[in-house]
């Protein structure tokens, strides 16, 4: 393999893992903001999400799951748009 190559792909993965690691923790922070809006346990919440992914998780490395067009376009930035909306104080 080409050293560009390698080098171009440790630097991917460098990035993937950090945006991994910040993006999981805005998860956990917004997770913990709607908790405390609804007035619901952290727990619940977060184990909730952790059962669902979990499930999901599973299931898709079993089976491979098939996501519409219309998820990516639609309804992911909708959720993306809630949670926004749901976690910063106004």
């Amino acid at each position: 393999m080409q050293p560009e190559i390698l080098l171009s792909r440790i630097v991917v993965l460098i990035f993937g893992l950090v945006f991994l690691v910040k993006g999981s923790e805005f998860f956990v922070k917004a997770a913990v903001a709607i908790a405390k809006k609804l007035g619901v346990s952290e727990f619940v919440i977060g184990s909730n999400i952790a059962n669902i992914f979990l499930i999901l998780g599973v299931s898709a490395f079993v089976f491979p799951i098939s996501i519409q067009r219309i998820t990516f376009l639609f309804i992911a930035p909708f959720m993306i748009f809630m949670t926004f909306l749901f976690t910063t104080r106004i």
